[in-house]
């Protein structure tokens, strides 16, 4: 999996609460199944040796997640759009 795929994947996306450092303010909360999908990745993203580059993408996708706010059924959809990049990244 290229670089840009993993990209890709990770703005696609982005616990409970947040803190915007550029405003320094705190962020709604995302659904349930959001969170799970953070989780997921960011657990997947730490054993990666890109790791940094990633999880700092990750961390932008949560703060552009919690001002759409998102549904669960959205959410699911992207924990279930993440199953193809934990794949290539060795950690379903």
């Amino acid at each position: 999996m290229s670089a840009s795929e993993v990209a890709a994947a990770a703005s696609a996306a982005s616990a409970a609460l947040s803190v915007d450092a550029e405003n320094n303010l705190a962020l709604p909360a995302l659904a349930p199944a959001c969170e799970r999908y953070f989780r997921r990745a960011e657990q997947c993203f730490s054993q990666n040796e890109n790791r940094d580059a990633l999880l700092a993408m990750l961390d932008e996708a949560r703060e552009e997640l919690a001002h759409e706010q998102p549904d669960e059924a959205a959410c699911t959809d992207l924990n279930r759009s993440f199953d193809a990049v934990a794949r290539n990244l060795g950690c379903h």
